[in-house]
């Protein structure tokens, strides 16, 4: 199955677990960036070198514990707007991350 690469934000407390080896995870691409800016500046580079990101096969996971409200405040308007898919607040259904 091929599948679209998997772009983690995570806060540094949770920046030293594992999350490659997740099982539903282990066959996936994945990537770390540091901050939600920085996939704007990714996908403005990728497009000034002619390169393409399709952001319609975007998909995002915000606050899934619940507990980072002003993080989901300030993110949650922008990563709703088509045609990016996601879940906020919440965990997501395991068919999600396939």
């Amino acid at each position: 199955v091929l599948r679209s690469p998997l772009v983690l934000v995570v806060d540094e407390s949770l920046a030293s677990l594992p999350w490659e080896c997740i099982p539903s995870l282990v066959e996936q691409p994945v990537a770390r960036l540091p901050c939600a800016a920085y996939v704007d500046r990714c996908v403005a580079a990728a497009d000034a070198r002619g390169g393409s990101v399709a952001s319609s096969d975007a998909y995002y996971l915000l606050n899934p514990s619940g507990d980072l409200q002003r993080t989901q405040a300030a993110f949650e308007e922008r990563f709703a707007r088509p045609p990016w898919e996601g879940v906020v607040g919440e965990p997501p259904a395991e068919e999600a991350l396939r």
